[in-house]
């Protein structure tokens, strides 16, 4: 049986600034244990926010020991449907490497605020896990 997970997505790119430098947040929480990974990013080269969310998820897939199905939460759709455009040569690595690890895919997008909420600078992780419970994206026994 393919664990649960959830990756919670948030990145952002500095407009102002000539090189548009950006940031990801990453949180990934495995709903069978509780277990929760957080990380965070930042990248000085010219890139835009949906690279950044594909560099996070093939960043933490990578991180996967076992086949899970994992669901991703971003702030907007990464690509996973269609595969192509701008952003094709991420979307690759990022199913190649769920291939490998027989792992499946899904994103979802529809209620960018999840993300957020949970994806946010300076949280500790009992912190992460007492916002994860008031979605009803954790139970109340981990």
């Amino acid at each position: 049986m393919k664990h649960n997970i959830h990756l919670y997505i948030k990145a952002g790119t500095d407009f102002r600034k000539e090189n548009r430098p950006g940031y990801y947040i990453a949180v990934m929480v495995d709903l069978h244990s509780g277990y929760l990974i957080k990380e965070e990013d930042s990248f000085d080269s010219p890139t835009t926010p949906n690279r950044l969310m594909i560099t996070a998820a093939i960043e933490m897939i990578k991180k996967l020991k076992r086949p899970c199905h994992v669901t991703i939460f971003t702030t907007t759709a990464i690509g996973l449907v269609k595969r192509k455009g701008i952003n094709k040569d991420l979307l690759m690595q990022l199913i190649q490497i769920s291939q490998e690890g027989k792992h499946q895919l899904d994103n979802s997008y529809n209620d960018p605020e999840i993300a957020k909420y949970i994806a946010t600078y300076g949280y500790t992780q009992n912190e992460i896990r007492t916002r994860l419970r008031n979605i009803g994206h954790l139970s109340l026994q981990t």
